[in-house]
């Protein structure tokens, strides 16, 4: 299906650009979409055989595209469905081609099904992502087979300050967030390890997640305690204590004083547990230097659990 360049309001009320239903294969000259800011796209699996065919876009005029990039207005029909499931014969979720040099401007990019309009929602059919222009800033996947969103994330994101993801498929691994991260979203996700979030980060929320622990930066306790815009954890499996949490009216400073208890609790219950974990084959292990200092609950573990923490 060809790219509609069309002015509609998302889901998080922003205006994007343009909307892309995926389908293999299809010819596309890119050339005519290059200077697209912020894209929606949407890919359907082989056995919907009603792709959406209508939607009611705002006109776009005054945003400054070029003249050869398809404009739209009222209610037209937008999308008519050039392929059909039979021509869609993979089993298999879809890989999507390279965003990198086929949209060079892009901004804000937008991963999500919006058919049909009774509530009921299709997940995104595609399982991988290959690459994101550079100049990304926002990210929203929602409802994705994509499998690897934390590689995404983590390596091929170096730009982001927002990140949304809603109630995908598949665990996410995030080893490394964008060192301009503003705020992350999270619903409905299964995050695999531990998020040590930027200094940047002014809003974070998890809703009906599960995660490991949250490291803010240590400037949010050592300088401002009130920097932080929005913090919100409720209906999550997590480390930390919801009640302080989920209350929107409780103060930041509360929270993120919280958070970093809860994340020193973890260091002094390893540290505390070495001893534990020490094997003694012989009397002259009991005699080893290194033995004796660890041993000494007060000294050397909880020192360098002060550290850690």
């Amino acid at each position: 299906m060809p790219i509609h360049s069309c002015n509609a309001t998302s889901s998080l009320h922003n205006l994007y650009d343009a909307v892309w239903t995926f389908v293999p294969h299809e010819q596309i000259d890119f050339r005519k979409y290059m200077t697209i800011s912020s894209l929606v796209i949407e890919c359907y699996s082989p056995d919907v055989e009603d792709p959406p065919t209508r939607r009611t876009p705002w006109c776009m005029l005054g945003r400054g595209l070029p003249e050869n990039v398809l404009r739209c207005s009222g209610h037209i029909d937008l999308f008519a469905c050039l392929h059909s499931a039979q021509d869609m014969d993979n089993d298999e979720p879809f890989t999507l081609p390279s965003l990198k040099h086929r949209f060079p401007l892009l901004q804000q990019l937008i991963i999500r099904n919006t058919y049909p309009d009774d509530g009921c929602t299709h997940p995104v059919y595609i399982k991988s992502l290959t690459d994101l222009p550079l100049t990304l800033q926002i990210l929203d996947i929602r409802n994705s087979l994509i499998e690897n969103i934390g590689q995404i994330v983590s390596e091929l994101s170096p730009n982001l300050t927002a990140l949304h993801l809603h109630n995908n498929h598949f665990p996410i691994h995030i080893t490394a967030l964008s060192p301009y991260l503003q705020s992350i979203y999270c619903h409905g996700e299964t995050l695999t390890n531990d998020l040590h979030l930027p200094q940047h980060t002014s809003v974070i929320s998890f809703i009906h997640s599960t995660f490991k622990y949250i490291y803010p930066h240590p400037s949010l306790l050592q300088h401002n305690l009130f920097r932080l815009d929005r913090l919100i954890v409720a209906g999550c499996h997590s480390p930390y204590d919801e009640t302080i949490l989920s209350i929107p009216n409780t103060q930041f400073s509360l929270k993120i004083l919280h958070i970093f208890n809860t994340n020193s609790h973890k260091y002094y219950i390893h540290f505390a547990n070495i001893p534990t974990k020490i094997r003694i084959s012989s009397n002259d292990d009991l005699q080893n230097p290194i033995v004796i200092a660890l041993n000494l609950a007060s000294n050397y573990p909880r020192r360098m659990a002060e550290f850690f923490a």
